[in-house]
């Protein structure tokens, strides 16, 4: 039986999936692995963190379902939101020990990546025990999600109250909600992050690992680092790469061919009017030579250069996408 074409699929409410899907359409093995790539921005609804559970798990698994049916071999969910109301759901069934394994062996299955169990992973890689901040939207941070599994690769107890300052030591975690940054990213407003506070007590360690439990927060990178050597007086900040480590699980599984087409990338979106086209490229890090459309502006040819001799083109068209949240009360079993 011939093997399905490579088709990638990645969704998020917004433009955060982006910083992932920059770091693949930027690999000169993935671009040309992927004969299509679709990814799907729910941003008529976002944030998602601002919603409940079984809102968010219904959109998530109706996305899932419909790029599965669209022929994607591959979806990545690049939303800590999403991917905690997916492990929230999976965690229902199973205990702490068992969490990881099962979920990873269901997923491996269904060729679905989230992107909460890759950033356990690389955390669990780090020899060296260092204090954790994990910043996140309220249902990330609130779903006890992230706070478990982190609690399965450590020993100590993890303080989590929010009547108080946090308080860690060692290598229990200080976990921040903040609540309207991903909103305020997404539309480009005023940046406030008076929501990252706390107090480092007993930590004799310099370093501090941050993990940016929102693809949103990477966009901003730079400010979060710079606000976190402020508030917690340490200039050794160790932000864990997640999109990087993402690309190695792909590639891991990938084997380079050539193409000389260039890969096709559908951007969907489910808001009234789309994002700007300008924000997509400037996230994706690629610039158009052609546009095939110059009326409509829904498709522009792209050379990536990988700055060698090998160079790859991308075709990307903006559209609305179909109306898939119809059927949403179906929780469909695709992960």
């Amino acid at each position: 039986m011939k093997n399905p074409t490579p088709h990638l699929g990645v969704f998020d409410s917004g433009l955060g999936g982006l910083t992932i899907l920059s770091k693949i359409v930027n690999n000169p093995l993935l671009v040309n692995h992927y004969k299509s790539i679709t990814y799907f921005s729910d941003n008529e609804v976002m944030p998602y963190g601002n919603k409940d559970y079984d809102f968010i798990l219904n959109r998530a698994r109706s996305i899932q379902h419909f790029l599965k049916e669209i022929g994607c071999t591959k979806i990545i969910c690049a939303c800590h939101t999403a991917s905690a109301a997916l492990l929230k759901d999976t965690d229902y069934s199973c205990s702490n020990d068992e969490i990881l394994n099962k979920f990873k062996n269901r997923r491996e299955k269904k060729n679905i990546i989230d992107v909460i169990t890759p950033t356990i992973k690389l955390l669990e890689s780090y020899d060296e025990k260092l204090p954790i901040i994990v910043l996140g939207t309220p249902f990330t941070i609130d779903s006890q999600v992230y706070q478990n599994r982190i609690a399965s690769i450590q020993s100590n107890v993890i303080i989590n109250d929010s009547n108080k300052d946090y308080t860690f030591s060692g290598r229990n975690g200080l976990f921040i909600s903040i609540p309207n940054l991903a909103n305020e990213i997404e539309y480009q407003q005023e940046i406030n992050l008076d929501a990252i506070k706390g107090v480092i007590n007993e930590s004799e360690s310099e370093k501090i690992i941050l993990i940016l439990a929102c693809t949103h927060y990477s966009i901003i990178k730079e400010k979060i680092v710079q606000k976190i050597i402020e508030t917690f007086k340490s200039k050794d900040i160790i932000v864990l790469q997640i999109e990087n480590e993402i690309v190695s699980l792909l590639v891991d599984e990938t084997r380079f061919s050539p193409r000389f087409m260039p890969t096709s990338i559908d951007f969907l979106y489910t808001a009234s009017t789309p994002p700007s086209e300008e924000r997509i490229e400037n996230l994706l890090k690629i610039s158009s030579f052609y546009n095939s459309n110059p009326k409509s502006k829904i498709a522009k040819l792209y050379f990536v250069n990988y700055g060698t001799c090998h160079v790859s083109s991308l075709n990307m068209r903006l559209q609305k996408a179909p109306d898939i949240f119809t059927f949403s009360e179906t929780l469909y079993d695709v992960i």
